[in-house]
């Protein structure tokens, strides 16, 4: 797997507009500290991956979490929309 920095550096080279933040509190107050990922290629489809905090440390792994559909708010969560983004990010294992 990779590191969210060869992400953003993927991103970055293929000209990609991406976005990465980190949630640190759900809507009760419970600490889940889980950073995004998410890029697109025309800002209509977004691709979107997490990482979460171990307790002792971040995961370097991000894992996909779905392709998210601005238009019509379909969400689909595959492993073929998974390599499709790896594709674009040119990331392939």
């Amino acid at each position: 797997m990779k590191s969210i920095q060869n992400y953003i550096q993927s991103a970055q080279d293929q000209q990609l507009t991406f976005d990465a933040y980190t949630v640190k509190f759900d809507r009760w107050g419970n600490e889940i500290n889980i950073s995004y990922f998410g890029f697109t290629t025309n800002n209509d489809v977004w691709y979107w991956f997490h990482a979460y905090n171990l307790g002792d440390g971040w995961s370097n792994d991000l894992f996909f979490d779905h392709r998210y559909n601005r238009i019509n708010g379909h969400i689909i969560k595959s492993y073929k929309q998974e390599k499709k983004a790896m594709a674009l990010l040119n990331l392939q294992n």
